[in-house]
């Protein structure tokens, strides 16, 4: 009895299962139903497309289609845009029908120059960047309103600019870290000439040599190039007219520091990651170091702490060990001016230059005197040997010899360093 009335059961749920089915099945059948009348009645309710064929005949391309493709395939709007394709004669293009490379006339003029930081490489100036370049599409406007020129503020430039063609010139050796301030001027000549303007208050990375420190000249730099044209289309030039437009504005000083009247410009070409060659230039400002503030940072507590060696062995019939103390007292002054030097100026552990080498003769100087008076100037020591006048002789000579071989060594280094 208890296994029918299971068996009736299992059918029982069985007939209900398939009863779900079937009415699920219904269901998403009417549902398809009805959105395929609703599209159907969306596409009726359309306006008919029209296909006309192409401008220049039967043969010709629709526009926004590839050659080839049929007339009533899809338009594809974009394929223009990501091909980077633009309307002919665009004034974004480089110009065509001139001579290749197109020469962009290059003048620096410097207005200040308000720090030099030796630790970082880095000077800080406002610096006036003019290019000049021919563009003949540009003049025609002029030359229909009478016009000789236009020109562009630094409130306007910026817009006209983004509607004409540029070679793209920027400063390479900006410091990414500084606040820069720039403003862009331009000026359109009726005879297709284009001349633009920037100026930039900012700090700039440059490379110094520290090999003749402190009677050096540093040579500041500013690298220009084109970001995006090769020298096969855009070269640099900087002839006698931006000659005479470069330079450094009279008067131009800071503490330590002054500088030539005349801008150096340098051109020449490097190549790219990609393999073209690249037109740069690099104008160099020469900054002449002053050197008489050293005499008193430098020189004249190096002498002084340079006295105690030769002070310990003219010291007339003075013992052993007052005589290394006063050498050891040197030692250790030496040891803190020198660490005071290389905090100061850091870039000199780095180079080979004067202070460096008279800092190394100074210890050898040092050692020296310290070896003789443990010897030569030892009683004891020489007791141990005869020809007593010999070592007497041998201590008078060194105690005058020494001293004078290291001031004529010191002496040659800063000469030839000058």
């Amino acid at each position: 009895m208890t296994q029918q009335v299971a068996g009736r059961a299992a059918v029982a749920g069985m007939l209900t299962l398939l009863l779900f089915l079937f009415a699920g099945l219904v269901s998403a059948r009417e549902r398809h139903g009805d959105r395929g009348h609703a599209r159907a009645e969306a596409l009726d309710a359309r306006p008919a497309e029209r296909h006309d064929p192409p401008a220049g005949g039967p043969g010709a391309t629709a526009p926004g289609r590839a050659a080839g493709e049929s007339p009533h395939a899809p338009v594809r709007p974009f394929d223009a845009v990501l091909s980077g394709a633009k309307p002919s004669g665009s004034p974004l293009d480089i110009p065509t029908g001139v001579e290749y490379p197109i020469k962009v006339q290059l003048a620096v003029w410097v207005n200040s120059i308000s720090k030099i930081d030796e630790v970082e490489g880095s000077f800080t100036a406002e610096v006036d960047v003019r290019v000049t370049w021919n563009d003949s599409r540009l003049g025609s406007d002029l030359k229909a309103l009478g016009l000789d020129r236009q020109e562009f503020g630094f409130d306007e430039a910026p817009a006209k600019l983004a509607t004409i063609w540029t070679p793209q010139i920027a400063i390479w050796n900006l410091d990414s870290k500084s606040t820069t301030e720039e403003r862009v001027a331009l000026i359109i000549y009726a005879r297709g000439a284009v001349e633009v303007l920037r100026r930039i208050n900012t700090r700039f990375k440059s490379s110094f040599d520290f090999t003749r420190f402190p009677f050096d000249s540093q040579a500041l730099s500013l690298e220009i190039r084109s970001l995006k044209y090769g020298a096969a289309q855009v070269v640099f030039a900087h002839g006698a007219d931006e000659r005479h437009q470069s330079g450094v504005k009279a008067g131009i000083s800071i503490p330590n520091w002054t500088f030539e009247p005349r801008i150096g410009v340098h051109l020449a070409t490097r190549r790219g990651w990609t393999g073209r060659d690249h037109s740069f230039a690099i104008a160099q400002i020469t900054a002449r170091r002053e050197t008489g503030q050293y005499f008193f940072q430098i020189f004249l507590p190096f002498f002084t702490i340079m006295l105690f060696p030769p002070l310990a062995l003219w010291v007339p019939k003075a013992d052993v060990m007052p005589r290394a103390n006063m050498t050891f007292n040197g030692l250790f002054s030496l040891i803190g001016f020198s660490y005071s030097i290389f905090i100061r100026y850091p870039m000199l552990a780095a180079v080979d230059n004067v202070i460096v080498r008279m800092l190394y003769v100074a210890y050898i100087f040092l050692a020296a005197v310290l070896c003789m008076i443990m010897t030569v100037h030892n009683p004891n020591f020489t007791s141990l040997f005869s020809g007593k006048h010999l070592w007497a002789e041998a201590a008078a000579w060194t105690t005058w010899s020494v001293p004078l071989l290291f001031v004529l060594a010191i002496g040659s280094m800063i000469l030839f360093s000058m």
